[in-house]
């Protein structure tokens, strides 16, 4: 992946960001910050995230690691993995909240 995670993404309200960086072990991780705080919060369980983009209703975010597609709540939690994405570059769901990469 290099050192390129994909560019920050802002939440579809408007109120917080998710990003890729990588931490002082090496790790790279998905990251949220609310835009009222200076903080941010890695989401364990991301490691190998790239290209995070957001649920039409803010509270999930899909992201590729190790050539998948997964899906995790902004608050953090488990990540789930939805289907292979050897050759990932982004992603969108749609208003109704379904995505469209995975077939099936």
């Amino acid at each position: 992946m290099g050192n390129f995670g994909g560019p920050i993404t802002v939440s579809p309200d408007g109120r917080r960001l998710a990003f890729v960086a990588t931490t002082a072990e090496g790790k790279d991780l998905l990251w949220v910050r609310s835009l009222d705080t200076l903080s941010a919060q890695a989401l364990t369980g991301t490691e190998g995230a790239s290209y995070p983009f957001w649920s039409p209703d803010s509270r999930f975010i899909g992201f590729f690691a190790g050539g998948k597609l997964k899906r995790i709540e902004a608050a953090g939690g488990p990540t789930f993995t939805l289907c292979d994405a050897p050759l990932a570059r982004g992603g969108a769901w749609n208003r109704d909240g379904r995505d469209r990469l995975c077939p099936g």
